[in-house]
């Protein structure tokens, strides 16, 4: 097993994170914590995006569907981490101030990496 300070796996599944959507086509996630802190701002690696099985994709106000854009991004700090996406992302559907969610088709994995 690798040190937490370094490396962490976290599996995500369903709707496993909740935020808003400042525009039709961005959003901001609340943050999710580290398991420990980490020894430097960390690498965050999200699965691939998508809305079928193994993917993990950004869901509307009534948790439907919009549509995908072609990256998620990451705010980090040695202890949490958030995702969003800008503008130019490519996403769609979202509704400015509303609430938006990401959602895990099946179990996947969020990485963690904070090597030297």
């Amino acid at each position: 097993m690798r040190c937490q300070r370094y490396y962490e796996v976290i599996q995500v599944a369903n709707y496993f994170v909740t935020g808003n959507s400042y525009a039709a086509n961005a959003q901001n996630c609340a943050p999710m914590f580290f398991r420990t802190t980490k020894r430097a701002i960390p690498t965050v690696t999200y699965p691939t995006i998508g809305t079928t099985s193994g993917t993990i994709g950004v869901t509307g106000p009534t948790a439907g569907y919009v549509t995908q854009g072609s990256v998620l991004r990451t705010y980090a700090t040695t202890e949490w981490f958030a995702i969003y996406n800008s503008t130019g992302d490519g996403y769609s559907g979202m509704t400015a101030g509303g609430v938006c969610q990401i959602y895990s088709y099946g179990y996947n994995d969020i990485k963690v990496e904070s090597e030297l």
